[in-house]
Parts: C-alpha cells; structure tokens; sequence
C-alpha cells in the first residue's frame, strides 16, 4: 500500500460498509477529491473553468451539509503539526527579541511608566538591572537585556490591582484560573488516557475485520491519541472517559465557586473607595419635582437625613456646549503647536554653538549628528516654511542678483517664517479668546437655572432647559449606592434608570440625551437585529476557512499555485497547519468593531455599559464560528438546521464531529495564544504609528504626555470573550484529546506574561470605560458553555459505543450540571457586588464617610464655564522660551515651563511627574 495514502481513505477502501455504518460517515467532500484525483489526468479542456470551480467548491462549503473546515486537519502527520507549530513559535521568538531591543530605544512607547514616574519604579528598575559581584560581562548584558523577563514573571498581579482596575485584575486572575484548571487536568488526564487513546482503535479492531497491517501503521500518532482512534470491541474501557468527565465537571465547579466568592469579597470594598462613587445618576424624574432641589433634597432626606451634597440637572442641549468645547480644545492644541514651532525655528539657529567644543570629539559629533537630525525632521514637519516666502519674494530678482549669497535668502525665508508663525499665533488667540467668551456666556446662562431662586420665579420654562434626568452627589458612597439599589428595586416608572459611580469622562453624551422612549425602543431593537444578522451572515467569510484549508485541491486548479505548493513538502505541511488558524483569526479580529458601534446604537449611556454588552455578544459570535461553525458545518443556518430538525441527535452530531476537530483545535490554542502575547508585547500598530506619523507630525507635549498615559487602552469587553471561548474549547477537548490541556497551559501563561509587562511598564492608569469586576463572573459562567458541549459529546460517544449505561450516567451528570448552574447564578452572582446594607454598615464602620468625598459636587466637563488654555513650552539652555513665554502669555493663555525641556540635541523631554519632595 502507498504510503501516502491518507488512513481515513485506506479505512474507507477496506471497511467501507462497516465503518461508515458504525460512525455514521458522511464525507462527501472527501469523495469529491478522489473524484478529482481520478480526473485530473484528463485533457487541460475539461479544466477550463477556473472561476466556476472555485466559486462551486466555495458554494459547496457554504449551503451544503459538508463537514466543518476544521475537519481538513483530521489525519494530518505529526510533521505538519509540528512544522506549523514550529514557525509560529520562531515567529513568537522573533517578536519577543524585537521587543527586547526597541524596549530601551523607545523607552516612551514601552516603558512609558518607568518615563513618567521614575522615582515610584526606581526599585523595579534595579530589581530588574541587579548584577552580581563578579564583572562578567556576558551575565551582565544578559541581565540587563533580558532582566524585565525575570521582573515580569515574578511580580504579584495584586501590586498594580489598584493602579489598573478591576477588570485588569480580574483579568489576570482570569487567566491564572484558567491556567491552574487545566493544568490540574492535564496531571489527571494525560496519563490515564494518552495510553488508552494510542492502544485502542485499529488494534482492538483486528478482532473484528481482517485490516491490513499498513493502515495501522500509517495512521497518524495525532489521531491515535484522541478519542476518534477509539472503536472498541470492549466499551467497559469507556468507564474512564465517564470518570474523567465527571471530574471534570466536579473540579470546574470547585474553581468556580471558589473564584466568585473571591470577587465577591473584593466587589465589597474596593468599589466604594474608588473615584465618583457617590455619584449617582437617575433619569425620569417625576414632573413634579424636575427642577426643584428642594423637593428631591427632600425626598432623599425622608430616608437618610442630610445625606445630598450637590444636585445637577442635565441640560437639554448640552450638544452645543460639547461642541464649543471642543473647539476650544482644539484651539488650545494649535496654540501650543505655534508657539513650538517659533521656539524650535529659533532653537535650531543658534543650537550648533550651544553644543560646546569640550569633551569626547566621537560624542561631540554625534550630537552634531543628532541634532543635523532632529533639524531635518523639524523641517519636514513645517513645510509651510516657505509658504510666505514664496508669496512675497521676486525670484527673478534673487536669481540674477549674484552680489546676494544663498544664506541671505536663507535668512530672509526664516525671518519671514517666524514672521508668518506670530501672525498665525496672534490670529488663533483671538479665535480662542472669542469662542471661550460664548462659551462661557452659555454656560453662565445655564449656571443660572442652576439657582434655586430662579428656578422657582421661571418654573414654567425650566423642563425647557433641563431633562428630567440629573446627577445627584451623595455625602459617602455607600449612601449613593444604597438608593441604587432602592430605586432600581421600586417603581419601575419614575426615578428608573440609574447608574452609580459614573466616570463623567466615560459618558457617551449624545445617548444619554436621548429621552425619547420610543427612539430607544427602536434603536435597540435596530442594533440587536443587526447584530444577529452578523452572527448569520459572516458564514461567508468563515466558510473561506474551508477553502483556504484546502488549498491543495484550489492549487491543483490554479497553475500558479500548483507551482508554489508542489515544490516544497515542507512549505506545503506549513500553509495546511497555518493558514487556517491565521485565516479564522484575522476575520474574527474586525467584528467587536462593528458590535461596539452596535452597542452605541442601543443608546449605551457610558463606556462600561458598551464593554458588558459587547462581552455577551462577541462570546456567542466567537463559540458559533469559532468553534460550532468550523467544528460542525460551514455555516451557522446549517447548525441550526441540524438542531431545530431533530434536536435529539445533538450528542450524536458532536460526538460525530468534536473527535475529527480536535487537532485543529490544539494548534489554533496555541498558535492563538502565541501571537497575541507576541502582539501585545510588540504593539505593531503603535510601533508604525510611532515610526512613520508621530516622527513626523506629533512635537506638541501635550500630546506626546496623553499618548504615553494611553498605551495600551484596554477595551475588556472585547478582550475577556475571546479567552472565554478558548477556555471553553478546552474544557470540551479535556477528555476527548487530552493533549489540547497543556498547550492551553501554554497559551495562556504567555498571554498572561505579556500583560503583565504591560501593567508594570505601561498602563498608567485604569480605563474610564471600568466596570469594577462585572466582567469577570459573566466570563467565569461563559465557561458553562464548554462543560455542556462535553456533556453532550460524551453522551453521544458513549451512546455510538452502545454504552447506555455510561450513557444514562452522563445524562444524570448533565441534568445536575443545570441545577447547579441554576443555584450558583442565583446565589453568587446576584450577590456578587454585596448586599448594599450590609455591605455598606461595614463601609461606614471602616471609612466613616470618607472626608475627600465631602463637598465634591458633580461637575460636567463641557459645562463649567472654567478653562483657560495652559501650553506646556520646553525650557532650553538658550533662553528662548522664558523669552517667548512672556509674548505667548495672555489673560486666557498661560505658559507652563515645568513639564519637558529641550535637550541640547533638540529632543523634546518630558519632565518626570513624580513628587521628588
């Protein structure tokens, strides 16, 4: 027999009626390709068609009942799967060594922390450069080098719980969860079934038929030690699956019970201390009250005397006011630009004798060399340099004029540059003291409503100004938390709709405004059609897997790619283990895009509230498409098809299909978690930003300093679903290929490695868009996603086996895997953020209304009528700056000299933020 011949074909030609009866067989897209391979030798005129028989094979995967694209890799050679394995892991070895050297060259983009603040991570700085007594020069340059990866796996997730947020703890904790379930199962598991998966199959098989020796041979080690190998003449084996599932089950919900007592213990405390807590918004304000803080006052009183400091009604048409500020924004931002771009014209003139002629001659002219740079660049920044020179200039004249040298007309374009700037300068504070003028008359005509007094003689006019919507300070924040619960637990008609503890820079404003019930009822319902439209419709792309994973049977089509593909075995094993994965990722990385814009059409009144929305969907898109659809079929409408027609086979239809997935499934894991570490270490898209805009258009500190402050941001609802779906795949695939738990074990440990170099050297600051931890116990019930398709898979398998008894087992496992599902959910997750009495009796009892959250009224960005234009001007040796402060400076516009300063190179230099005091 050949070699070549694939097993499952060699099966087929040998025990056709047999096995395709006992494994209910339908692959019809593999007797297409032998159909094929019979053909092909036929005259080129049959094959004319090059677009039909791609588009037909395209259709194929789409609508018809073929097996899923994942199935392609069921009998592939180790050597494939190695090979594939293999070159994610250099590319991963190639990103991280990248890494390493840009780390300390852009210092500003990767340790952005370590910038800011050096005196708060001077210890994890010599922590990390620590060398030993002995001056070998070999150990101390990989220290130095490679120092940050001791520092990272060794730092506690607890240390930056308060600096990140929640839901970056959470997340990590997530992470380690995850990595300690499956590495408890891989200790259980893999012995006890690697041995039975690789001993059974053929084997056991020969008792039955007479099977040629070359097939047992030729099967694939992969297949061997997953489930599909199995096709027993003696089911009692099967009593170890039943065992291993069932402990399984036990063990995840041992984690899970304990991991939401955790966040409940954390939810009690830290969320009360955190920033705008005793803040709290309400919408639907009764008629009779709207406008009247004596009445709401009042209310409030009536249950908890003395507890308002400050109420704030939302104005009707806070558009217009948002939209005068931001114009003075970005008026401040072009002030700030200007006045850079004088200072620099002159710094650049007389920098050249600033550099001295004393020391090292090689560093002398390396800085001469820096600085001949940063005057190129500076340069290319401002090509309208020459813009006015142009204008005013007789180039006749100069050209024919030999008495007049070069550098004169030089001069004359410089001159009349910093002319053109002061002018520019001049013009645009004008602009700004205007737009700051009606802005500020707008927002003191607002402030006026504000007052009691004139509420009470204009009462008639004021549901003209105001919504019936407001933002009420509270004295302490368990108080305001407090009446979230009551009024959330009361009518149902006013004093609705609230949200405690809101970031006012995590406000979506045009949303909130809405106030037309029936404009929300139809955008929601709007955006959730749309988003069960894209849950349906992207079986287009997804389907593409299936044609890019037989890219074989698309190459023998296309002569180009026949030429490609056919040259190199080993170019070949690479694009069949590759190419799949990397094509299932990169259609899956744009829709919580598109979720998230579905999220601000259902009127999401803040970024919180967008990240838990788009959390649930983008988990059920990913566990449809990521695994249901490439696991079972091409496309979602096929899925539910098979369902909805006849539910009962559903263990049938997975115990089928799962078996055949699963070596897809333990390189997509892997490969996975390998490019996202890679990614979120090497940050690409920033690093291009860095490389090829920002050199050559961003010089303004203001910017420089918030684009620091906001490497990476974390959008979590997005992130926390694609670990979810991969947890899930693995807990499926714990007893049915066993080798998929320490490959998950792997991929997350890199993930979580790569954030945590993020939150040490990085992440300044939390997210506006935090949700305090309500993402973590949504990802943790997720997970019950994966335990029932095991349940399900297993009963199908025991089932096909004619192991009722193991079956019914299952069965009895699964109706108390939904009891229990039921009680923890009613249990742990309604009081996961804490009993508001008790929870807060204990606040009071620790903090005694904490004294910063006194007097600190609720203020609204754009509506304060404060803001006077700060521009932060680097200081240079030369003293031009203290110079140009002083013309810059105006009644709205103040300079501040303290933040960066000029290196004598002209490198802009932040000044670091920490309290040196």
């Amino acid at each position: 027999m050949d070699a070549n011949i694939p097993a499952s074909t060699a099966i087929s030609n040998y025990l056709s009626d047999y096995i395709y009866t006992y494994l209910d067989i339908d692959d019809e897209t593999s007797l297409l390709v032998l159909k094929f391979n019979e053909d092909k030798d036929k005259p080129d005129s049959e094959f004319r068609n090059v677009t039909s028989s791609i588009l037909s094979k395209f259709l194929n995967t789409t609508r018809t009942t073929r097996t899923g694209s994942a199935h392609q890799q069921a009998g592939i050679s180790v050597r494939t799967f190695l090979s594939s394995m293999l070159v994610s892991a250099l590319y991963f070895v190639v990103q991280v060594l990248l890494f390493t050297f840009l780390r300390n060259k852009l210092k500003h983009l990767y340790q952005a922390k370590t910038v800011l603040h050096p005196i708060k991570n001077q210890n994890d700085e010599k922590l990390e450069i620590r060398t030993s007594g002995n001056k070998n020069v070999v150990q101390e340059f990989f220290k130095n080098t490679f120092g940050w990866v001791t520092m990272v796996i060794f730092c506690p997730i607890d240390k930056y719980r308060d600096l990140a947020g929640l839901d970056a703890y959470f997340f990590q904790r997530f992470l380690y969860m995850l990595i300690f379930l499956f590495f408890s199962f891989s200790v259980i598991n893999l012995p006890i079934l690697i041995p039975i998966h690789y001993l059974s199959g053929f084997i056991d098989l020969q008792g039955l038929v007479d099977l040629p020796r070359d097939v047992q041979i030729n099967t694939p080690w992969l297949d061997r030690i997953n489930m599909s190998n199995i096709v027993l003449k003696d089911p009692n084996k099967l009593i170890f699956h039943l065992f291993l599932s069932i402990f399984v089950i036990v063990w995840f919900h041992i984690i899970l019970i304990s991991e939401l007592k955790h966040v409940h213990e954390i939810s009690r405390k830290i969320p009360l201390s955190a920033e705008y807590q005793s803040i709290l918004y309400v919408e639907n304000i009764p008629e009779s009250t709207q406008g009247n803080k004596i009445k709401i006052t009042d209310f409030f009183n009536s249950i908890s005397p003395d507890c308002l400091i400050s109420i704030r009604f939302l104005p009707r048409r806070c558009d217009r006011l948002r939209k005068y500020y931001r114009e003075l924004k970005d008026l401040e931002t072009k002030l700030e630009k200007l006045a850079m771009e004088i200072i620099l014209e002159k710094y650049f003139l007389v920098a050249n004798s600033k550099l001295g002629v004393n020391g090292d001659k090689i560093k002398r002219y390396w800085k001469r060399y820096q600085l001949f740079c940063n005057r190129v660049a500076f340069i290319l920044k401002t090509p309208q340099r020459y813009r006015g020179y142009f204008k005013q200039t007789n180039w006749k004249t100069i050209l024919y004029q030999s008495h007049k040298p070069w550098f004169q007309v030089r001069l004359k374009s410089k001159q009349l540059y910093i002319e053109e700037r002061y002018n520019f300068f001049k013009l645009t504070s004008q602009k700004y003291q205007s737009h700051l003028k009606v802005w500020q008359e707008k927002c003191q005509a607002l402030e006026k409503w504000n007052n009691e007094q004139y509420l009470l003689e204009h009462k008639d006019c004021k549901s003209q100004v105001f919504l019936s919507k407001a933002f009420i300070t509270f004295s302490c924040p368990a108080i305001a938390h407090t009446f979230d619960k009551l009024l959330t637990s009361g009518n149902i008609r006013e004093w609705n709709n609230t949200l405690v503890g809101t970031n006012p820079h995590d406000i979506i404003w045009s949303n909130i405004s809405v106030s037309n019930a029936t404009i929300k009822f139809m955008r929601s319902a709007l955006a959730s059609t749309l988003c069960f439209l894209i849950i349906i419709g992207w079986v287009i792309p997804v389907a593409f897997i299936g044609l890019v994973s037989q890219i074989p049977y698309v190459a023998s089509i296309i002569p180009l790619l026949s030429q490609v593909t056919t040259k190199s075995e080993l170019v070949n094993d690479i694009i069949a283990g590759i190419f799949p994965v990397v094509t299932l990722v990169f259609i899956t990385e744009f829709v919580p895009f598109i979720l998230r814009w579905f999220s601000y059409l259902k009127c999401c009144r803040t970024g919180a509230e967008m990240e838990i929305d788009i959390q649930k969907w983008f988990f059920v898109f990913l566990f449809i498409h990521v695994f249901l659809v490439v696991t079972i079929s091409s496309g979602i409408s096929l899925v539910v098809e098979r369902i909805l027609y006849n539910p009962v086979s559903i263990p049938t239809l997975l115990a089928h299909d799962l078996p055949k997935s699963s070596n897809f499934f333990c390189s997509f894991v892997l490969i996975r978690g390998m490019a996202y570490s890679g990614g979120n270490l090497i940050q690409l898209k920033e690093l291009l930003f860095e490389l090829f805009y920002y050199k050559i258009t961003m010089y303004n500190p203001h910017k420089r300093w918030k684009r620091m402050r906001n490497i990476p941001i974390f959008q979590w609802g997005s992130i926390y679903p694609i670990f979810s779906v991969l947890g899930c795949i693995g807990i499926i695939y714990s007893v049915i290929a066993p080798l998929i738990l320490p490959l998950c074990c792997i991929a997350f440990a890199l993930v979580l490695f790569s954030f945590k170099y993020l939150f040490i050297y990085q992440v300044e600051e939390g997210t506006p868009s935090e949700t305090f931890g309500r993402l973590y116990p949504q990802a943790l019930m997720q997970l019950y996603a994966g335990v029932y398709c095991m349940e399900f898979c297993m009963m199908g398998l025991f089932a096909l086996s004619n192991s009722y008894k193991l079956c019914t087992c299952m069965v009895v496992a699964f109706a108390l895997t939904i009891v229990a599902h039921f009680k923890i959910s009613e249990m742990y997750l309604s009081k996961v953020h804490g009993s508001p009495f008790q929870t807060h009796s204990q606040f009071f009892d620790k903090y005694d209304r904490l004294e910063e959250n006194l007097n600190k009224e609720f203020k609204i960005p754009f509506a304060d009528g404060k803001h006077n234009a700060c521009l932060w001007l680097p200081q240079d040796d030369a003293g031009i700056t203290g110079r140009e402060s002083a013309i810059f400076t105006r009644e709205e516009i103040t300079c501040d000299l303290e933040k960066c300063f000029l290196s004598p190179c002209g490198d802009i230099i932040l000044n670091p933020q920490d309290d040196c005091s």
